[in-house]
C-alpha cells in the first residue's frame, strides 16, 4: 500500500479557514493555544502567547462560565463546553471548546459560536413567549366558554318544563359544542408544553402500566384485553406512558362502533427497543389517512363526534419521539387499527 503524506501547513491552513483554533493542556501545564485559538478567544496575548494562558483566560471569561475552564483542565474523557469570553471592544463572544484526552494530555479545538448561541437564545425566548401566549389565550377563551355553559344551565332551570323539544336540543347542542371547544383549548395548551422539558425517564414495566390504565378507564378490571409477547422493562416517563396507553385505549373504545370491542396489546424487542402494539377491531383508518391522523387537529369524517379534538394521536407521537422512539399507524389483522410505538429497553 502506498503511504499517503499530508502537507501539515496545508491542513493547518484549512483549519484556519474554517475558523478553528487549536489548544493543548493539562492540570499542570494549563492551556496553551495556537495563534488562531488566541484570535478566537478575542485577540493576541503578547506575554503569554507561547505558554499557559489560563490565568489570563480566567480574567476574560464571564464569571458565570468559569466552571467551563475547570471542566477542560480537569477532563478525564472527551469534553465539549461553551463559555463567554471578553473580546476587543469589551464585548462578550461565545466560544465552544471540544477536546479529547490523549496520552500526551488534552488536545482540542476552539471556535466561535456567537450566531449559534444567539439563535439558541432567540429560540428559547420565542418558546417562553409562546408558552405565555398559550396560557393567556387558553385562559381568555375558557372563561367565556364556562360562562356560556352556565348561562344555558340557568336558562334551562328558569324555563323548567316550559321549553320545546327543539329548544332543548339547541341548548344541548350549545353545551356540547362549548365543551368540545374547551377540550380543544386544553389540548392545544398541553400539546404546546410537551417537549419543552426533558422527560423523567426511569425503568418502567409497560405491562403493569397498561393494566393500570385499563382499570382506570373501565372503572375496574372489566375491559377485556389480550396481552401477547414479553414485556421487558423500558426507559421512559411512567406518567407519559400511561397517557399514551390511555389515548390509544380511548380511541379504540370510542371508535368500536356497534362491534364488541376486542383489544390486543403485544410487545416485541429488537435493536435495544421494545415495540408495543395496540390493536382493535374498530372501523379502522384508511391507508391514505394514517400519516395525517398523527398530526394535530386531524379528525376523519366518519370519526367525527363532539368529544374528539383530533389531538390524541399527536400527543402520543410527541411523547414517544421525546423518548427517542417512533410511532406508526397500521391496519390490524382482520381489520381495525393497529398503533405501534417503540421505547428504549431498560438495561
Amino acid at each position: 500500500m502506498t503511504e499517503r503524506r499530508f502537507d501539515i501547513d496545508f491542513v493547518y491552513a484549512r483549519l484556519r479557514q474554517s475558523g478553528l483554533g487549536l489548544f493543548v493542556g493539562d492540570t499542570q501545564a494549563g492551556l496553551v493555544f495556537d495563534e488562531a485559538g488566541l484570535e478566537v478567544l478575542g485577540g493576541a496575548v503578547s506575554a503569554a502567547s507561547t505558554g499557559d494562558v489560563t490565568p489570563w483566560l480566567r480574567t476574560r471569561v464571564h464569571p458565570a462560565d468559569l466552571t467551563a475552564i475547570d471542566s477542560l483542565l480537569g477532563a478525564t474523557a472527551a469534553v465539549t463546553t461553551r463559555f463567554r469570553v471578553l473580546a476587543a471592544g469589551d464585548q462578550y463572544r461565545w466560544v465552544e471548546a471540544t477536546a479529547t484526552l490523549e496520552e500526551s494530555g488534552l488536545v482540542g479545538t476552539v471556535r466561535r459560536v456567537d450566531e449559534l448561541e444567539a439563535t439558541k437564545q432567540a429560540l428559547e425566548q420565542a418558546v417562553a413567549e409562546l408558552e405565555r401566549f398559550a396560557f393567556v389565550v387558553s385562559h381568555d377563551l375558557k372563561a367565556p366558554l364556562r360562562g356560556l355553559r352556565l348561562a344555558v344551565g340557568w336558562l334551562r332551570d328558569e324555563l323548567g318544563d316550559h321549553v320545546s323539544d327543539s329548544a332543548r336540543e339547541n341548548m344541548a347542542f350549545i353545551e356540547t359544542r362549548s365543551q368540545r371547544l374547551t377540550n380543544l383549548v386544553n389540548g392545544v395548551l398541553e400539546y404546546s408544553r410537551l417537549g419543552r422539558a426533558s422527560p423523567t425517564c426511569v425503568p418502567v414495566d409497560p405491562h403493569a402500566v397498561a393494566l393500570e390504565t385499563i382499570e382506570d378507564i373501565a372503572g375496574g378490571p372489566t375491559l377485556a384485553v389480550r396481552f401477547c409477547g414479553a414485556f421487558a422493562r423500558v426507559l421512559c416517563d411512567p406518567i407519559q406512558l400511561k397517557q399514551v396507553f390511555q389515548n390509544l385505549f380511548d380511541n379504540a373504545i370510542k371508535y368500536a362502533g356497534a362491534r364488541e370491542l376486542r383489544l390486543k396489546v403485544s410487545a416485541t424487542a429488537s435493536g435495544g427497543m421494545l415495540h408495543i402494539a395496540v390493536e382493535d377491531n374498530g372501523v379502522g383508518i384508511p391507508l391514505e389517512h394514517r400519516a395525517r391522523v398523527l398530526q394535530p387537529f386531524a379528525r376523519l369524517d366518519h370519526h367525527d363526534d363532539n368529544a374528539s379534538t383530533g389531538m390524541g394521536l399527536s400527543f402520543c407521537q410527541r411523547i414517544v419521539e421525546n423518548w427517542g422512539g417512533r410511532i406508526a399507524v397500521e391496519e390490524a389483522t382482520g381489520g381495525g387499527t393497529k398503533v405501534v410505538f417503540s421505547v428504549k429497553e431498560a438495561t
